[in-house]
């Protein structure tokens, strides 16, 4: 090494002492600084209360790198020095757990982290840290981890495991154990509510569901048995049991609960009934056989007795289950809306519950052994539900359902709802269950809707005849109607045609201004007055139905084009910008008459240009709705419509303001009538939407998927 390169580690080594005494004297933890070349380590002051040795007799070694070293635990010394040896390499990171030989003889744990300073020839020259005691965090952590070790020893012993699930995360933790009962993968399925649910069998979801949701809402406990499908077909019984835990407001915050596999209790049951009949078999062969058979039998007698004695304590256990069972069952019977009532086959009352005690105004007490059907069914119904009992006992099918009435015990009559049913146990008929509800305020309710819907139909048949013979009447009117507006369009139509003829030859000669003014006038008022008389014939002919139509495929962007250059002269007359939004293919078609749309358009048109502003806009919008439907809009930046005047727009001559009749406009007030009826006879349907001052938009909309002929 060169001299300037020692001079520059001696003056590193200078400033890391200067350092060190710094950290020495500020540091709370012990720390450290090794001279790599001399082996020599210097530690603070406080190690002596860290390491249990004091400083100076670390200072005192000759080579205390190697004696610290020396001090490590013999488990951890190689990977101590595997870490420093790879820092010095590779520059990682250092830190590092182990233990440390206190002067005591005991060990502790120290976290260890460092950084080594490199020369110019990338040697490592020092070496410096700090060393924190974590003895109390690692014993913590070690029983911490024992603890979870005796748990799971005992969730395997009574082949259980336990649950946690943080209702305000919604995170579910599911104890290993859990994992084995519901056989599911760990790695590849978390704990979660969907998870649970796939395992749980399809019957029993609801009730699982329920179950737990009313605990939390009652705050009670959460008890329920139910199975597992497993994927393979198998039937697994488990009995799940938890409590939800709320904070001081009563919102719930976690629900612990426990799951344990109870399959082979439900097979108790089975499994006893073969051992009893093994046993009589044994019996039977004991008392035919000779002695040696006896001998044998006594043998095995011996077994069966240790089996029985093992089953004897599953049934207790099973026996517990079942009262729990039958509380469950008291709870959820005496919580029903509806009345219950078990009989025996007689109908004599064996149990019912509080809701049945206050429909029959009875208590359990009085009607217990007594025939309902004769204590409370009503006399003229009496013979009917005997009828019916019969035939159920006899083993007959008969109606489950029937309405019936009773007599309460305060003498009031009420209508029931009845259901009835035949309850059996190991094939014998043990009673008859029944489930009732009064519906007197319903049938009471029915009785007035009968009478009002009788009321009803008299007024419709009567208005019905009175339509008919308004609806005779009109067509009647409305025949005569074509009929003269047929013969008078025929006689105005020859004389209005030559007064336009003529006025046409007059504007084109030489006529003083007064003159000419006249003609124009003439010519434009024979003009409105043929218009008129087109526009009520074509209303004419729709309102009959005698409007033919022929449908042919319709270029939507080649109509609209076409529109546009019609009222070219009348929008540059008022300076009307016209443009076309086209939002749809420009190669679309759809079967539609163009005659008929050609008129339709031109009417939205020309309105939208006779109401707008001078210099306004007009735009034609092409766009499709859920694929399904042709949307085309008119929209204009005009006088827009009263929201008071809306629902006159579609009226005959109704141009809804005389105003518009004193102004320049003209018009016959036939246009929108006459479109709205030529795009519903299509099929299609005009909509508006229009805001005073702003302007208007009339919007058709066509069936794409409709088959015209």
């Amino acid at each position: 090494m060169s001299e300037e390169g020692k001079s520059k580690i001696k003056g590193s080594a200078s400033e890391k002492e200067d350092l060190f005494e710094l950290a020495d004297k500020i540091a709370l933890d012990a720390v450290w600084q090794t001279d790599l070349t001399s082996g020599k380590t210097t530690v603070s002051r406080n190690t002596c209360s860290l390491l249990g040795h004091p400083s100076n007799s670390i200072d005192n070694e000759d080579n205390s790198h190697q004696w610290f070293l020396s001090q490590v635990h013999p488990k951890d010394a190689r990977k101590v020095k595997a870490a420093v040896l790879r820092h010095w390499k590779h520059r990682t990171p250092f830190k590092l757990d182990f233990r440390f030989l206190g002067k005591d003889g005991k060990y502790r744990w120290l976290e260890a982290r460092g950084q080594a300073t490199w020369d110019n020839e990338e040697k490592p020259v020092h070496f410096a840290g700090h060393l924190s005691d974590i003895h109390e965090r690692k014993l913590e952590a070690e029983t911490i981890q024992l603890r979870e070790s005796r748990l799971n020893e005992a969730e395997s012993l009574v082949n259980a495991g336990n649950w946690e699930l943080d209702l305000v995360t919604n995170k579910l933790h599911w104890s290993p154990r859990i994992f084995s009962i519901f056989e599911i993968d760990p790695q590849e399925f978390n704990a979660s509510s969907e998870t649970f649910f796939t395992v749980v069998h399809p019957e029993d979801r609801d009730a699982v569901r329920k179950t737990y949701l009313n605990s939390v809402k009652n705050h009670n406990l959460y008890a329920i048995n139910h199975r597992l499908l497993m994927p393979d077909g198998r039937i697994k019984y488990v009995e799940e049991h938890g409590h939800t835990v709320y904070d001081s407001e009563g919102s719930p915050l976690r629900t612990l609960g426990t799951v344990q596999d109870i399959t082979e209790r439900e097979a108790a049951k089975q499994e006893l009934q073969q051992l009893n009949e093994k046993l009589e078999t044994l019996v039977e062969a004991r008392t035919l056989g000779l002695n040696d058979a006896r001998i044998k039998l006594e043998r095995i007698n011996s077994e069966l007795e240790g089996r029985v004695r093992e089953r004897t304590l599953k049934l207790e256990t099973a026996n517990q289950f079942l009262q729990m069972s039958e509380q469950r069952f008291r709870i959820l019977f005496e919580g029903m809306r509806d009345g219950l009532a078990l009989c025996d086959p007689s109908m004599r009352l064996s149990l019912c519950n509080k809701e049945f005690e206050r429909l029959t105004g009875y208590t359990r007490k009085e009607m217990e052994g007594t025939n309902l059907l004769e204590k409370l069914v009503h006399p003229e119904d009496h013979a009917r539900l005997i009828k019916n009992n019969a035939k159920r006992l006899a083993g007959e099918k008969v109606n489950h359902n029937y309405e019936f009435r009773w007599i309460r015990k305060d003498g009031e009559t009420r209508f029931i709802d009845g259901s009835f049913d035949t309850v059996y146990f190991e094939d014998k008929l043990i009673g008859i269950q029944g489930i009732c509800r009064d519906i007197t305020d319903r049938r009471l309710a029915d009785v007035e809707l009968r009478k009002l819907n009788e009321d009803l139909e008299l007024r419709v048949k009567e208005r019905t005849r009175d339509l008919e013979e308004a609806r005779d009447s009109a067509m009647a009117a409305n025949h005569a109607k074509s009929e003269f507006l047929s013969r008078v369009s025929h006689e105005l139509r020859t004389p209005l045609n030559g007064i336009i003829g003529f006025s046409k030859l007059l504007q084109m000669s030489n006529l003083a201004e007064r003159a000419e003014k006249n003609v124009n006038l003439i010519h434009k008022s024979g003009k409105h007055l043929l218009d008129l008389i087109n526009d009520m014939l074509d209303i004419s002919r729709i309102e009959s139905g005698s409007v033919d139509f022929s449908f042919t495929l319709i270029n939507i962007n080649e109509l609209l084009n076409e529109i546009i250059g019609l009222v070219g002269p009348m929008s540059d007359e008022r300076k009307i910008s016209v443009s076309l939004d086209n939002k749809v293919e420009e190669k679309l078609e759809w079967k539609a008459d163009h005659k008929r749309l050609r008129q339709i358009f031109w009417n939205l048109a020309s309105n939208g240009i006779k109401y707008n502003r001078v210099g306004g806009d007009l735009t034609f919008r092409a766009e499709t709705r859920d694929e399904k439907w042709l949307r085309i809009s008119v929209i204009d930046t005009g006088l827009g419509i009263p929201k008071s005047k809306m629902h006159r727009l579609f009226s005959p001559f109704d141009r809804l303001d005389m105003e518009c009749e004193q102004s320049e406009i003209s018009g016959t007030g036939l246009g929108l009538p006459m479109s709205k009826s030529l795009v519903e006879a299509m099929g299609g349907k005009i909509l508006v939407e229009s805001e005073e001052g702003k302007g208007s938009s009339f919007i058709i909309e066509f069936d794409l998927t409709a088959e015209m002929t």
